[in-house]
């Protein structure tokens, strides 16, 4: 029984941490999703197509 609440315990520790640390990173990062209809798509793939 104890074996079956140490591994609960360390997996939950090990969700949480990995949540965590994956929560922290997306913090740095900004995603814009723009379709097809959208009125910047024009103006975005234009600006992307010049990038180099």
């Amino acid at each position: 029984m104890e074996l079956v609440v140490l591994g609960g315990t360390i997996e939950t520790a090990r969700r949480v941490n990995s949540s965590a640390w994956n929560h922290f990173v997306d913090s740095f990062f900004l995603t814009a999703h723009f379709s097809e209809e959208d009125h910047p798509h024009g103006w975005v793939t234009l600006w992307l197509s010049r990038r180099e």
